[in-house]
Parts: structure tokens; C-alpha cells; sequence
């Protein structure tokens, strides 16, 4: 069995034509400033754009992404990498991560009422 390289090599398929996305690499960013090293796969892109064509070729260890065809899903499912979707549709079947709108909208009411 071949020897796991010791820095992780993730792909960020994260659009950074709107602020949102732009915000998700950011805080991955910090997340590996504390947590890493990584070895990061990253492009500029749109949320709606094509996936790199080199996606099946990539030796890497997982796949961070924001996605919204399922087509692009299935790509991504079909390289048998760890997948971990952003785009928050929990139909898509993927792990995902997303901010619980009910627990932000409460939070903002506090901070609202009873600033620090």
C-alpha cells in the first residue's frame, strides 16, 4: 500500500464571483493557517461554471465545493474522493455545511436589542 502523503491535497471548487464564495475561501483560508498545512487545488470561477477539466486526472485527498447541477455532483461522486458540499441542498445526498438561518436571524436580534 502506497504511503499517505503527510500534507493534504484538497480541491476548493468554490465560486469567487460573488462576496459569499469569496467569504467560504477565505475562512477555509484561515481554517488552514491554524490547522494546516494543506496543499490546495484553486481556481477563480463562477458558481455556475464548468468543472475543471482535470478533475478526473487529480491525485488529491479530498474535494471542497459549491455546486449547483447535479451533474456536477455526480463528477465530483465519480472521482471516489471525499466530497463535502457547500451549496447547503441537502437533497444532493453530500455531506454539507450551511449556517442555520433560524440560530443567525436570533443571534442578530440579540445583538440588535442588547449591543456589546
Amino acid at each position: 500500500m502506497p504511503q499517505r502523503p503527510t500534507t493534504p491535497r484538497v480541491m476548493l471548487l468554490i465560486e469567487t464571483s460573488r462576496s459569499y464564495g469569496r467569504g467560504l475561501v477565505e475562512g477555509i483560508g484561515r481554517y488552514v493557517s491554524l490547522h494546516g498545512p494543506w496543499s490546495i487545488y484553486f481556481e477563480e470561477r463562477g458558481l455556475a461554471d464548468p468543472l475543471p477539466r482535470s478533475l478526473e486526472r487529480w491525485q488529491g485527498d479530498g474535494i471542497i465545493s459549491r455546486t449547483v447541477r447535479q451533474a456536477d455532483i455526480d463528477r465530483l461522486l465519480a472521482t471516489g474522493l471525499p466530497v463535502v458540499e457547500l451549496y447547503a441542498d441537502p437533497a444532493l445526498g453530500l455531506p454539507n455545511v450551511f449556517a442555520d438561518r433560524k440560530q443567525v436571524r436570533a443571534q442578530v436580534t440579540v445583538s440588535v436589542h442588547f449591543p456589546p
